[in-house]
């Protein structure tokens, strides 16, 4: 992440958070993308995900 001031909550408890990939200017297709690309196939699996736009960290769910 290049800074996490201009980051957005895109996952929250497993729920995509439209709003955050709105104000990143990015949509459902490519976080879907992003999800594949870590090995996860929906976003129920992740707790919480933030994004700089460029980059996704996720955090699981155990």
């Amino acid at each position: 992440m290049k800074d996490f001031a201009q980051c957005c909550t895109v996952i929250a408890e497993g729920e995509v958070i439209s709003d955050g990939l709105r104000r990143l200017g990015r949509d459902d297709h490519w976080l879907q993308e992003q999800l594949q690309r870590q090995g996860i196939m929906a976003a129920e699996e992740v707790f919480w995900g933030i994004s700089d736009g460029e980059e996704v960290e996720l955090h699981m769910i155990l």
